[in-house]
């Protein structure tokens, strides 16, 4: 069983990469390399589920930080003075945009890899009889990863909100600008006219 999982999620590049979950029996011969104190009764499925119950809870906690980016820019956008704070510049807004953007399509790449695995292990555990409190558990696992799906295609949705908003800001102060050279260049023009009607001799008739 493979699925592809998120690495370096902390970083400003994170990366996706296929993992392999070999046998259930592969997995338990070396609890000691996953786990300190681990449980004599251990057997690979317990630990099978440990471990993609502990890949779940990443993706969630990787999509509420995102969430929380995401929210701090469109207040960074909207409620700064001047529209903008002047610390940071139009285009470090956009890399940071950007990479939220990224982030929450490598999350969601990596939820529906995790998706189809489930759904491979839901078959896998009835056929091979599991307990009856693990097969349940891989039912709330595959809600939970439908539910992180929708959150990571809502965040996707909300993204596109302050990118927007900033284009919008960005052609408010190019209009600016421009208002700000046409007074200059009628002010200009007007000057010019003004000074070489000065200069101008008189001639009497």
């Amino acid at each position: 069983m493979t699925a592809t999982l998120m690495c370096h999620s902390d970083t400003d590049i994170p990366r996706t990469t296929p993992v392999t979950f070999s046998s259930c029996r592969a997995i338990a011969s070396s609890p000691c390399k996953l786990a300190r104190a681990c449980p004599a009764n251990a057997t690979g499925e317990t630990v099978l589920m440990d471990l993609l119950d502990a890949v779940i809870d990443r993706a969630a906690d990787i999509l509420e930080r995102i969430g929380s980016d995401v929210d701090a820019i469109s207040h960074e956008i909207l409620e700064s003075e001047g529209g903008m704070s002047r610390a940071h510049s139009f285009k470090d807004i956009l890399k940071s945009i950007g990479r939220r953007g990224d982030h929450t399509s490598k999350v969601r790449e990596s939820l529906v890899s995790i998706g189809r695995l489930l759904l491979y292990l839901a078959a896998e555990a009835d056929s091979m009889k599991w307990a009856k409190d693990q097969r349940a558990a891989i039912k709330g696992m595959q809600r939970d990863v439908q539910s992180l799906s929708d959150h990571a295609t809502y965040l996707s949705q909300k993204i596109s909100f302050p990118l927007d908003a900033m284009l919008g800001v960005v052609s408010l102060e190019q209009n600016n600008i421009i208002k700000i050279f046409s007074v200059a260049a009628v002010g200009g023009a007007f000057e010019q006219s003004s000074t070489e009607t000065q200069m101008k001799p008189c001639t009497r008739r």
